[in-house]
């Protein structure tokens, strides 16, 4: 009786490569595309920094600036006049030296305590009478030291 050469795989073992392959990708593919933690602590820095600059901004020019916020974004903004009237002009970015520095949320959402923080040219914070200013994204506090300025993210 001749011998004939095995030359390919059995119907069991090729069921069973599918099965293994499914089930991997199944638990393994979605890690991939959820970047949600790492857009939200990338969402924690940008807002640090802003907040940084902002003061940073109001020192350097001995003016006022005002960090905005609101749930699905934040903008940086100064006065017409440097330390009077209202927060209503655009500062320049810092990165692009465009006019206008603000950031959207994009899925994630931000708390922020109280929503208007001022900085004054000493570097000290004005945030309407609370002891500390607190910004909430996704789990993770920014907190603003009132009496120094001090900006940490806990």
């Amino acid at each position: 009786m001749p011998t004939h050469p095995h030359n390919g795989f059995t119907l069991v073992e090729l069921v069973m490569a599918i099965l293994l392959i499914s089930i991997v990708s199944v638990t393994v593919l979605p890690r991939f595309f959820v970047t949600s933690p790492f857009e939200q602590r990338a969402m924690v820095d940008d807002v640090t920094n802003a907040l940084r600059y902002a003061q940073k901004l109001a020192i350097a020019t001995n003016c006022q600036t005002q960090f905005q916020a609101s749930t699905a974004s934040y903008q940086v903004m100064t006065t017409a006049t440097c330390n009077t009237g209202n927060f209503d002009h655009d500062v320049m970015h810092p990165t692009t030296n465009e006019l206008g520095f603000q950031q959207q949320l994009n899925g994630v959402t931000m708390t922020a305590q109280p929503a208007f923080i001022t900085f004054y040219p000493s570097g000290k914070v004005s945030s309407n009478g609370t002891e500390n200013a607190t910004i909430a994204i996704a789990g993770q506090t920014i907190e603003i030291d009132q009496t120094t300025g001090f900006i940490r993210a806990l």
